[in-house]
């Protein structure tokens, strides 16, 4: 049961994330950014959202749901305010995801 709820968890985070993914900015229409998204986690390296964001891009890059393994950036300072700080200085670029 654990098992499913685990696998479930990562399908539907990985459903969001592609979904997000393919919003991106940009003029016109079509589909969403083309090549590597960084995706940006408040966790240090080995924190729970980190091997959870891993393990989520590693599922959807072994499965084709992505074409290219995408970079976590860990931002682990204060209360999640660096990671915050850091995506408000990326407004507007559809190549960063934050979790």
């Amino acid at each position: 049961m654990v098992r499913i709820r685990q696998l479930l968890t990562v399908v539907l985070a990985a459903i969001a994330l592609v979904a997000l993914a393919a919003c991106g900015g940009g003029g016109g229409g079509g589909g969403g950014k083309s090549g590597p998204v960084e995706v940006i986690t408040h966790n240090a390296v080995g924190g729970g959202s980190d091997v959870f964001t891993r393990q989520m891009i590693k599922v959807m890059y072994e499965n084709k749901i992505i074409d290219t393994n995408w970079p976590v950036r860990n931002i682990p300072a204060g209360d999640s305010i660096g990671a915050m700080s850091y995506m408000v200085d990326k407004k507007g670029n559809s190549g960063v995801i934050a979790r």
